[in-house]
């Protein structure tokens, strides 16, 4: 089991390093309209210009390193985790203090998890999330962290309950609900349900292919219902956007079928009663897409196709500011190193920055909004190459 994760691990970086997409069967543990209902018109009157991207802080392999998610907020800190890196390079969970300055909170052994890919949710004063690897059965666990330290596995995954969570957790009445990238019933992943009081886990769907298979991120709660992406299965084997009921029941809402997008490995973002993402290939151009998804029609609609000069391969969600999407590419731009990009009025979307590898290299995690600024990470690049933390003022 550790060597296929170790093997996603290294696939996943010749991605975002830009090299040719690796298969999903099972997935690696790896038109353009438009979008008048969501953004207002903009305007150029008083506009602020963008200024420079700025690293905040770059990890050394001791303190962290390849962290792939976004960052939680808690307190005025920012948190995050490192696949790798930390006293046994099984990944850490790191603290981002004021000015920069970064703290390893915890440090995972194995026994405890290992290899930490998503982003954390806080729940009641302690930090939730899961590991790919590790734990009882060396299949993944999900974890509780206090902020000052005092790590507790809450649950360890064992194949027939799910395998290899790469997604990180939604709260709905108080209980936590995420996605497991294979295992189940079928081998294909599945949707669980963990109670925080007891511990006690419940897998609420188990995917067969038809519905859906191979679910990387997280799910969005919607009034009584979570949405979520596989990243391959549905009608055409290039993924799907799924519903889930309050009982479990299960309904496919859209298959991509390539041309709209295909391999959609990110959550979803909820906007006027519409579902944005994206796809990190299909479109016009393979190079991924942003699209949006009518919850009331089930139809889908490409915003935007990436070309490669503005972006591609985008591997996260997009970020709502100021009524546009803000998000980050794995690869391309003007260095081919990733972008961060807008989109406004219409699908227009703009470049905000690109990476040259000094600065980071390989964002694929969600963009969080602190105070009018963006936070993130890069999975590589920085001064030791080997990830960074990074500001923008959108």
């Amino acid at each position: 089991m550790r060597l296929f994760v170790i093997f996603f691990a290294l696939a996943f970086i010749a991605i975002a390093a830009g090299c040719s997409e690796q298969t999903t069967s099972p997935p690696p543990p790896a038109l353009r309209n438009a979008a008048a209902s969501l953004f207002q018109p903009e305007s150029s009157i008083g506009r602020k210009p963008h200024t420079a991207l700025k690293t905040l802080f770059s990890f050394n392999g001791a303190d962290g390193n390849q962290p792939h998610a976004g960052l939680t907020l808690v307190n005025s800190k920012l948190y995050g985790t490192t696949y790798n890196g930390g006293a046994h390079d099984k990944g850490t969970v790191f603290e981002m203090g004021a000015f920069g300055k970064e703290r390893v909170v915890y440090s995972f052994n194995g026994a405890d998890g290992e290899k930490p890919w998503a982003e954390l949710t806080p729940v009641n004063g302690k930090l939730y999330g899961t590991t790919v690897g590790g734990g009882a059965n060396d299949m993944g666990t999900v974890f509780e962290l206090g902020t000052l330290g005092g790590e507790r596995v809450v649950h360890s995954f064992n194949g027939a309950d799910g395998l290899y969570p790469y997604s990180g957790l939604t709260v709905v009445n108080g209980e936590l609900y995420g996605t497991t990238n294979s295992g189940g019933a079928h081998g294909m992943g599945n949707v669980f349900e963990l109670d925080l009081s007891s511990g006690k886990e419940r897998v609420v769907h188990s995917f067969n292919g038809a519905d859906g298979a191979f679910p990387f991120a997280g799910l969005t709660a919607v009034n009584d219902k979570l949405y979520g992406t596989t990243a391959s299965g549905g009608a055409n084997e290039k993924g799907t956007i799924f519903e889930l009921g309050a009982f479990g029941g299960e309904r496919v809402v859209y298959s991509f079928s390539g041309a709209d997008g295909r391999r959609p490995y990110a959550g979803l973002t909820l906007v006027n009663d519409k579902l944005y993402g994206t796809t990190t290939y299909g479109g016009a151009h393979d190079k991924g897409t942003v699209f949006e998804v009518d919850l009331s029609s089930g139809g889908e609609r490409v915003v935007y196709s990436f070309n490669g000069a503005d972006g591609e391969r985008p591997y996260a969600g997009p970020t709502l500011v100021n009524n546009k999407l803000y998000g980050t590419t794995g690869g391309g731009g003007a260095n081919e190193k990733g972008s961060v990009f807008e989109l406004g009025a219409f699908g227009g979307e703009r470049v905000v920055y690109s990476f040259n590898g000094a600065d980071g290299r390989g964002p694929v995690g969600r963009l969080t909004l602190v105070n009018g600024n963006l936070y993130s990470t890069t999975q590589r690049g920085g001064a030791n190459d080997k990830g960074a933390v990074f500001e923008l003022t959108p």
